[in-house]
């Protein structure tokens, strides 16, 4: 009898241990999901937008050093006209010929020439508002549409600007800013 007794008691202090590390265990568990909740709520209400915005800054200032908007590849933007009359009937270079070449000589496109010195350069310009649930690029550049889409301006009768995209849907942008939202997720979870 008294060996039943000791085994009957064996097994409730090892019951009792047992079931104490499980709902220890299980108070940890539960206290980890919710650090992980709450982490999750923070990503999707701050850091999502705050991703979004500086990834689509980067993409877009990007289109300045690629000379092209890239969207799933790089698009290049067409090269700069050189005005149609060029020289004098004597073979001389016209003076405004020569204004033009001496302004744009390995200037970059969408680049303001080194003698603008009015400031409020296309590049400089675009900007990324939080609202809401959204993200808003622009720019308050007049003439940003045209350059961004093409189209007439007020260049001449007949001008046509190139389409040199900048601002934009773009397959690469989203990669990359699933790529970080990845990696973010991938810490909490760790």
């Amino acid at each position: 009898m008294v060996s039943l007794i000791n085994c009957l008691q064996r097994y409730n202090t090892k019951h009792q241990k047992s079931s104490k590390m499980q709902k220890n265990n299980f108070s940890s568990f539960l206290s980890r999901l919710q650090q992980q909740k709450n982490a999750i709520t923070k990503l999707i209400k701050q850091d999502v937008p705050r991703i979004i915005k500086v990834e689509g800054l980067n993409h877009f200032e990007e289109s300045w050093d690629n000379q092209g908007f890239t969207d799933s590849t790089l698009k290049k933007w067409d090269a700069r006209r050189e005005p149609a009359k060029k020289f004098r009937k004597d073979g001389k270079a016209l003076k405004s010929y020569k204004k033009w070449a001496a302004k744009n000589k390995g200037r970059a496109i969408l680049v303001s020439h080194r003698t603008d010195t009015r400031g409020g350069h296309l590049k400089d310009s675009i900007k990324a508002t939080i609202k809401g649930d959204s993200i808003i690029f622009s720019t308050d550049k007049p003439y940003a549409k045209v350059h961004n889409e093409g189209g007439k301006s007020g260049r001449g009768k007949g001008f046509i600007m190139p389409k040199r995209q900048f601002l934009g849907a773009s397959k690469t942008l989203n990669d990359k800013i699933m790529d970080r939202i990845n990696t973010e997720i991938s810490k909490i979870f760790s």
